[in-house]
């Protein structure tokens, strides 16, 4: 009689743990379907080994009602958010991907044909480093002028 209690009880509380989760009834089903496996299987299996190895005394059926489907509930709508970012990063890319391969947005010139050099902006567009550059030859010839003079 217990595994029957435990069993209906630990849907609820699975179900409970996302709250804030805009949830259909068939997705209260699959979960209580799956947190009553596991509080009958907490009951049977597991409760006598923890008592066994461990020492572990659940005498009101804790553990089993509230802890593990509590636990599983949380695991598993954390992989189907998981599932959601993965799925909408992939969607994402591949529209990003095919905009960028349409012709008619890709208007840049050849750099061949406009300076005739491909690394022509190198210097010029990175200011900080083409200065940093241009500090440190400064400095490097001070020293070898030093080093001359003394």
């Amino acid at each position: 009689m217990i595994h029957i209690q435990s069993s209906t009880l630990s849907g609820g509380v699975a179900i409970g743990s996302a709250a804030n989760a805009v949830l259909y009834p068939s997705h209260a089903v699959a979960v209580g379907i799956c947190a009553s496996f596991v509080s009958v299987i907490g009951h049977a299996w597991l409760s006598p080994k923890l008592e066994k190895r461990f020492k572990l005394f659940d005498t009101c059926g804790v553990h089993n009602l509230h802890g593990i489907p509590g636990i599983l509930a949380g695991a598993l709508y954390q992989l189907a958010g998981m599932g959601t970012a993965l799925a909408s990063a992939i969607v994402g890319g591949l529209i990003t991907g095919l905009i960028l391969q349409i012709r008619i947005l890709n208007q840049v010139d050849d750099p061949d044909t406009t300076h005739g050099d491909i690394n022509y902006y190198a210097q010029s567009e990175f200011n900080f480093l083409s200065k940093y550059e241009r500090a440190r030859e400064q400095e490097l010839l001070e020293r070898e002028r030093l080093h001359e003079i003394y």
